[in-house]
């Protein structure tokens, strides 16, 4: 596998930043109309669907978007876990 390039982990912390900062928003920016509040998030089993929506359902709708592939979640998650090998096997 190619290692990433100084410039790949350069935009990747970049990319990084900026989700962090949105999703910042939903959850800190009461003023914001996407604010979800903690009480919100703690009440039955919104965290864990918070988190499935969050790791799951919103990257394969975005990944769908980029690709015009039709995958469900579940493929979804197997395109991940091969992004996550691929980049874990370029740093060592």
């Amino acid at each position: 596998m190619k290692a990433m390039t100084k410039e790949d982990q350069e935009t990747l912390v970049q990319f990084h930043s900026k989700i962090v900062e949105a999703l910042r928003e939903v959850i800190n920016n009461e003023d914001s109309e996407n604010y979800i509040p903690n009480d919100e998030l703690t009440k039955g089993n919104n965290a864990t669907i918070f988190m499935h929506a969050l790791a799951n359902t919103v990257p394969a709708y975005i990944y769908q978007r980029l690709t015009n592939e039709n995958v469900d979640v579940l493929g979804f998650n197997h395109i991940a876990n091969r992004l996550c090998y691929q980049f874990k096997a370029s740093k060592e």
